[in-house]
């Protein structure tokens, strides 16, 4: 896997699908999206001419720990543990994105044209509660409309369940933070 410490530092040509999210513990939610993501990627490319990449960026430290830093936040993986994983579910390139006040802030569109110019976007990959941005303003409906003027596209996949419980990572953290253990890969 290719890894940057930035966005800022990637200069890839594209076409590239990317998920973008904390990744934590990456259960099966997580890797159902990257399953998409990869199967995005394949379809990508029947439509541009070469391969094109898939890419996850993932946050360090974890946005609530600089958001709500009065609050505990438990995490299960380090970054670099992540993208370890992602790399074996063959994901091609990584980002470790550090996640500040200025990230925080950044509006949707500033935030879309640094994935455009430094990672190449073409598809970006999401679960259906997905936001990005100065206040979350970033969701699904504003993505969308920023995909057809920057052309892109965004695909939604729908939460999956396994033993009756949403493989989110707020269920998984709520479920394995009593225990203090890492969650299990199934969710």
């Amino acid at each position: 896997m290719l890894t940057f410490r930035d966005i800022r530092q990637a200069s890839l040509p594209g076409p590239t699908a990317l998920a973008i999210g904390n990744f934590d513990g990456l259960h099966l939610g997580h890797q159902t999206l990257l399953q998409e993501l990869r199967a995005t990627a394949v379809a990508l490319a029947a439509g541009y001419g070469p391969r094109a990449q898939t890419a996850l960026i993932t946050f360090d430290p974890h946005p609530l720990s600089v958001l709500r830093p009065d609050e505990p936040n438990l995490g299960f993986t380090t970054a670099p543990e992540r993208l370890s994983l992602a790399a074996m579910l063959g994901i091609d390139v990584g980002v470790i994105q550090p996640f500040t006040m200025e990230i925080a802030q950044m509006e949707p569109l500033t935030f879309v044209q640094l994935l455009k110019r430094h990672l190449g976007l073409a598809a970006l990959v999401v679960g259906p509660d997905f936001a990005l941005g100065r206040g979350r303003a970033g969701n699904i409906t504003l993505l969308r409309a920023l995909g057809a003027e920057l052309d892109f596209t965004v695909h939604v996949i729908q939460p999956i369940a396994t033993e009756g419980q949403s493989c989110a990572a707020a269920s998984c953290a709520n479920s394995c933070s009593a225990a203090m253990s890492p969650p299990p890969h199934r969710c």
